[in-house]
């Protein structure tokens, strides 16, 4: 058999036709024609005896250091702030009155709202900003009044915090020493 028959002996039966059809009726899986390569021994099963039988050594591993999470300091600071808010709540959710905390301390910490704030949510805003000049949304406390926006500008908000508290949560997790 040719270069050509053992692609089609191989399709052959990877498609599962009928081992007593066709043109290869009676070939046996030791007649074929397959040249032993890495990729093609792994198509044979069982494999032949002597072919591609190596001796495994186990070596003890190494042990691996834990990735460090890389976390910005918006993200350890409202991290924190949401996780303790979700934390003192019984449904485990934040109020809007939690919100407005959060909204508050982020403002005094200088934190800018157009940095941090995810470009799909702030190009909502910023359409906003263009028809409404004289009310235009720059804090974190404006994006928290729920009758401005109808409350998009307030998903992104709790989306981005919620986000925030994620990462803070993981940085948690690599720290904490009951998790090695």
């Amino acid at each position: 058999m040719g270069k050509g028959a053992n692609a089609q002996l191989l399709r052959h039966v990877q498609t599962g036709a009928g081992r007593s059809s066709g043109r290869f009726r009676g070939v046996r899986p030791e007649q074929w024609e397959i040249p032993d390569t890495p990729r093609r021994r792994s198509l044979i099963w069982p494999p032949p005896v002597g072919a591609g039988t190596h001796q495994i050594e186990l070596h003890e591993a190494a042990p691996t250091k834990k990735p460090q999470v890389k976390i910005s300091d918006f993200d350890r600071f409202a991290g924190k702030l949401w996780h303790d808010a979700i934390g003192s709540s019984k449904e485990h959710r934040v109020s809007p009155d939690q919100l407005l905390s959060i909204a508050v301390q982020l403002d005094e910490r200088g934190f800018k709202l157009r940095e941090h704030l995810e470009p799909c949510y702030w190009q909502k805003i910023s359409l906003y900003n263009k028809q409404h000049c004289k009310a235009a949304i720059k804090t974190w406390i404006a994006t928290c009044d729920r009758r401005l926006l109808h409350g998009k500008a307030l998903r992104g908000v709790r989306h981005r915090l919620s986000r925030a508290g994620d990462k803070y949560r993981k940085l948690q997790r690599t720290m904490s020493p009951m998790s090695a």
